[in-house]
């Protein structure tokens, strides 16, 4: 099975664990969250697991997107 993309709901702190598994391994993926908010509080802690890992930054495609309504 080939996946192509993968969308996360929710950038807490399991999501945003999920997000950062999958871009590292190369997957392109977007996180999505009820906020911006929210959305800012998963670019902090997706930064935090950048620094943590010790990972290439440039293997991370980050694609942070607006709430789904509102």
């Amino acid at each position: 099975m080939n996946i192509n993309k993968l969308v996360v709901l929710g950038g807490g702190v399991l999501g945003s664990q999920i997000a950062y598994q999958s871009a590292y391994s190369g997957i392109p993926t977007v996180i999505y969250d009820i906020s911006d908010d929210a959305v800012d509080a998963a670019k902090l802690r997706v930064a935090t697991y950048l620094l943590s890992f010790n990972a290439i930054s440039t293997r991370l495609i980050p694609h942070w997107k607006k709430p789904l309504h509102g």
